[in-house]
């Protein structure tokens, strides 16, 4: 009987590319129990060797919650990929459940409910646990790509190309003038030859 259902999981895998079978998938609820059925009995270490390799050999998943955590890891990592930056919107179209991972992640880290492992992983990607960083750092960015392609930092306050860009860059001169701007930020910025004031192109005297 346990030879039947694992032919049977082997087909549902050749037909749907994975072993999640779902209760709700039509016709599936009896191969849905069994598959649940296997990963309890591993939990508790009844199910032997020999099945427990027969199912590796169709990738069996025997934890769904981190096969499903490894699944949102590469799309931010393709995410990453593509912008440059870790910052996922909260309602990204492409993807509308990475970006409420995303902030779970910094709120699981920060009550200490994420493993050190996958800190490790997020750091790997540059991921910005702070999301006003992780702004910043976005923001960085499209500034260094204006730098780039016109040679300055004098971003137009009403940049038609990233309105939020020119609004940004005065916002840094601002806190300069403020004093709460971070040294490191200040370096970052002067990397580019920021303009911190665009009349004269020098830095202002801080009063």
């Amino acid at each position: 009987a346990w030879d039947q259902m694992f032919a049977t999981l082997a087909a549902y895998r050749a037909a749907h590319g994975d072993c999640n079978v779902s209760s709700r998938d039509d016709g599936n609820a009896e191969l849905a129990h069994w598959v649940s059925t296997q990963r309890l009995s591993k939990r508790v270490s009844t199910l032997t060797a020999d099945r427990i390799a027969k199912l590796n050999t169709v990738d069996f998943v025997w934890d769904r919650h981190e096969a499903a955590r490894d699944d949102m890891h590469e799309a931010l990592a393709s995410f990453k990929a593509a912008h440059g930056h870790c910052d996922v919107p909260r309602h990204y179209a492409e993807n509308p459940g990475l970006g409420s991972w995303v902030s779970e992640q910094r709120t699981s880290k920060r009550r200490g409910m994420l493993s050190a492992e996958r800190i490790a992983r997020l750091d790997a990607l540059g991921f910005a646990w702070d999301a006003a960083s992780a702004a910043w750092e976005k923001m960085y960015t499209a500034l260094l790509t204006y730098q780039t392609r016109h040679g300055n930092c004098a971003v137009p306050h009403k940049f038609a190309e990233n309105p939020e860009l020119g609004i940004w860059a005065g916002r840094q001169r601002q806190f300069w003038r403020r004093g709460k701007l971070s040294a490191e930020r200040i370096a970052r910025l002067d990397a580019l030859e920021f303009d911190w004031k665009p009349r004269t192109g020098r830095r202002p005297t801080q009063d």
